[in-house]
């Protein structure tokens, strides 16, 4: 099994939901959250900031904020 962190983006409009979601996911080792954000567009500026670290692998969506746009640029 590797050692590497698995990196985490949450996107929720609710912060008491990425509050809860965040504090689960800190019960495995091995899940690292690497940043949080309410809207989409946040988001991308966030993934935007990030391309010299390390990619995120996982991005935690609400579907509600899953605009076809978002989505779109979320898989490029």
């Amino acid at each position: 099994m590797s050692d590497r962190l698995t990196h985490i983006l949450l996107i929720d409009d609710d912060p008491i939901f990425r509050l809860g979601l965040r504090t689960a996911l800190a019960e495995f080792p091995h899940l690292q959250v690497v940043a949080e954000a309410d809207t989409g567009a946040t988001a991308l500026q966030i993934l935007g900031r990030r391309q010299n670290q390390e990619a995120v692998d996982l991005v935690v969506l609400e579907l509600q904020l899953a605009e076809l746009s978002l989505c779109q640029q979320l898989k490029t």
